[in-house]
């Protein structure tokens, strides 16, 4: 298992420390949304004062699918029982801001009403 995803895994198990996995049960299932934002390193040609000082929108490798099915994965057995649950995946990739640092921020979601999907 690569070394990100050990991360994302006890990251994972400290936040759902006395909590219940979402996603309802094989015989109840409740679908879930996936939020999740990739906060890559600037690179230092973005660092100039004409740049922003705020995210930028990240348009090259890796392939938020790739990166996405790595989190999903991790995060089955922890937050939900099966990642099949993700009914609507919203991914962002971005490089941090400038002062700033890279991180990622995951929001998992019951859809226990399907107005909250519309």
């Amino acid at each position: 298992m690569k070394t990100w995803r050990q991360t994302i895994r006890l990251i994972a198990q400290e936040a759902m420390k006395d909590r219940p996995m979402l996603g309802g049960t094989p015989k109840n299932k409740i679908p879930l949304i996936a939020i999740i934002n990739f906060y890559v390193p600037r690179p230092g040609r973005l660092y100039r004062k004409k740049d922003p000082e705020t995210i930028i929108p990240m348009a090259s490798r890796p392939d938020v699918e790739n990166v996405y099915k790595g989190i999903a994965d991790a995060l089955q057995g922890i937050v939900y029982y099966d990642d099949a649950l993700i009914a609507s995946a919203h991914i962002n990739k971005y490089y941090h801001e400038k002062a700033g640092k890279p991180r990622t921020t995951v929001e998992i979601i019951e859809v226990r009403d399907t107005e909250a999907i519309k």
